[in-house]
């Protein structure tokens, strides 16, 4: 039988140290994987000249952008990966900003080497910080016949409709 004394010293350390998760790069890794596959997929059909191809890539990296500083502090990162991070996915929104723009109307000339070159420094950027032993490619799908398959997007829309409320439909 557990003496009190000892019971009440064990729950004061489970209360100082917690008892929460352990803090896990795989969800970050897996992110920056599908990051790889959708700037492949983007700047492919951009260099193809068949930017329409990469519409749907495009569209979708938004949300995981935006959620890469969480699972960076998820992941268990310093504050300096972190910020890298944060940096790494404002230049990369940014870049793919860019590339969008000319799918809605935007008529200003790009430098596609230019910012397939800021890509693919900040995708590198985000493999430096992730943990030894821990890999930025993504897993296949476990199930691929249960993987979603992107509807049909009307390219001639109007240039100003939300894609996020699109998205949340």
């Amino acid at each position: 039988m557990l003496h009190r004394s000892r019971f009440f010293g064990l729950l004061a350390v489970v209360l100082l140290i917690g008892c929460g998760t352990a803090p896990d790069a795989r969800p970050l890794a897996a992110a920056i994987g599908k990051l790889h596959t959708l700037a492949d997929e983007i700047l492919g059909a951009f260099e193809a000249g068949t930017p329409d191809a990469g519409h749907d890539a495009l569209h979708g990296i938004g949300d995981l952008l935006k959620n890469l500083p969480t699972l960076g502090q998820q992941a268990g990162l310093s504050a300096e990966n972190i910020s890298v991070v944060s940096t790494a996915s404002e230049t990369l929104m940014e870049q793919f900003a860019k590339l969008d723009a000319t799918m809605h109307g935007d008529t200003t000339e790009i430098d596609l080497p230019a910012i397939k070159t800021s890509i693919e420094a900040a995708l590198a950027s985000l493999e430096k910080v992730l943990p030894a032993g821990i890999s930025a490619t993504p897993a296949p799908p476990s199930n691929p016949a249960a993987t979603p398959v992107a509807e049909e997007h009307d390219h001639d829309h109007e240039e100003d409709h939300d894609h996020k409320a699109e998205a949340a439909k």
